[in-house]
């Protein structure tokens, strides 16, 4: 891999947002100040930071996860670095008045809403953080809640595709191949991995008896969660979450003739396990060692590694809003970062990701038809994506020079991205793309 020069020390513009004792209150000017106020609420429900209230066992209460997005290494007990490395910071230079560009932003997110403008989309999608780059310049930013630009916020499942730039990288190396067998590289692993190749697992193209059914305690994702700690109980099982993967079972794992996505964390955490077992490495550590040291970034990231120090590939990685920024932007730009650091091998995503013959059919209810490949979606518009429990979103156009992330909380009873607001957020992306995408920054 080539790794270019740095550039010069970052500055962190700062966004201010003002908490009252009942609600949280945005800034208008010069961030956010899309749209009449009518139509841009300024009242955000209560947020719990009564930190010794916010628990491993309570860190999913709707109250508590702008707390714990933004926290992971007070909340959770196995927290890990993502270094940054030694190497200079980034700046990214801001388009002045760049918010007059998103102005006439409109959406109607999903059937029973109203159109809406941004500052009212961002409201009722309960954004943290919105931030929007066009050709490595940002045009837009923007803090509703008590996130501050300087601190860390978790991608949760949006950073699955963090897994796949590594593997991209191992197999430039020579380590791996697509077409490697799992299970010849984890021999310990059940039925639910037999016969399923790298590209299978990336793209979410395995079988197995495995529930999502996170308000089910008893469903695989739930018990997941405890193997990685979040919960109680964990410091009981010596194994880690490498035993509850060993424990996963299928009939068939390559049953899938509609050829479905078929959506399911512990295929990441395998994936995971693969890195770790090819490169010696903690998953965090090449994390770090592969991809964020070389970006130019602010601030260290943040990785959650189980009782046994496995590192969790399935989500959770936190980066500071403009460095998740930067990272995902690569994503779209032929893997090279705003600072000009290549941390994708040249031609990876044109060759092996957009418009692979092998993606399955992810059915998102979105005006655009997307597939899923390499843990992240594609469009025919040239969007590539990937939403994360709780309102968390990358977006990265391989045409148009766009990036888009958006961190949130949302505050509903059961969490994850409901399945309208997980419309939204890709159609309020492409919407986006569509309106800058002629834009000279």
């Amino acid at each position: 891999m080539i790794f270019h020069n740095h550039s010069a020390l970052v500055s962190l513009a700062t966004a201010i947002t003002v908490a009252s004792s009942m609600t949280i209150i945005a800034e208008e000017a010069p961030l956010n100040p899309t749209g009449s106020e009518d139509l841009a609420p300024r009242e955000q429900p209560v947020l719990n930071y009564e930190a010794a209230e916010v628990t491993t066992a309570k860190w999913d209460n709707p109250r508590n996860r702008h707390y714990t997005y933004s926290n992971f290494e007070k909340v959770h007990p196995y927290p890990s670095i993502i270094s940054r490395g030694t190497g200079p910071f980034h700046t990214l230079p801001v388009v002045p008045e760049g918010w007059r560009h998103v102005e006439g932003f409109r959406i109607k997110p999903w059937r029973e809403a109203e159109d809406m403008n941004l500052s009212r989309y961002l409201y009722e999608s309960r954004a943290d953080a919105l931030v929007i780059l066009k050709d490595g310049k940002i045009i837009y930013e923007a803090y509703p809640r008590q996130l501050q630009p300087h601190q860390t916020h978790s991608m949760m499942s949006s950073s699955k595709v963090i897994a796949a730039l590594v593997i991209a990288n191992l197999i430039d190396e020579g380590k791996l191949q697509l077409d490697t067998l799992i299970k010849d590289i984890i021999p310990e692993l059940g039925t639910a991995f037999d016969g399923v190749t790298v590209h299978q697992a990336l793209n979410m193209n395995v079988v197995m008896n495995f529930s999502e059914d996170y308000t089910d305690p008893n469903s695989e994702g739930q018990r997941i969660f405890v193997a990685e700690c979040w919960g109680e109980g964990c410091e009981n099982d010596p194994r880690g979450v490498r035993g509850f993967l060993t424990e996963l079972t299928s009939d068939d794992p390559s049953n899938n003739p509609e050829n479905n996505t078929l959506y399911n964390s512990a295929v990441t955490s395998v994936l995971g396990w693969v890195i770790e077992r090819k490169t010696g490495m903690n998953y965090n550590n090449a994390v770090s060692f592969y991809l964020f040291k070389h970006i130019g970034a602010s601030a260290n990231g943040i990785g959650l590694n189980d009782q046994t120090g496995f590192g969790h590939a399935s989500g959770y990685l936190a980066f500071t809003p403009r460095d998740a920024a930067m990272l995902y932007s690569t994503i779209g730009n032929d893997g090279v970062a705003p600072n000009g650091a290549r941390i994708l091998p040249k031609g990876y995503i044109d060759t092996h990701v957009y418009g692979d013959d092998a993606a399955t059919k992810y059915f998102a209810g979105t005006t655009s038809q997307w597939w899923y490949t390499h843990q992240m979606y594609y469009n025919d518009k040239g969007g590539m994506a990937h939403l994360g429990y709780g309102g968390q979103m990358f977006y990265s156009n391989k045409d148009s020079g766009i990036t888009i992330i958006q961190m949130g909380s949302i505050d509903s009873e059961g969490g994850a991205v409901t399945f309208n607001l997980g419309n939204g957020l890709l159609d309020a992306a492409d919407l986006l793309n569509e309106l800058l995408k002629d834009l000279k920054p």
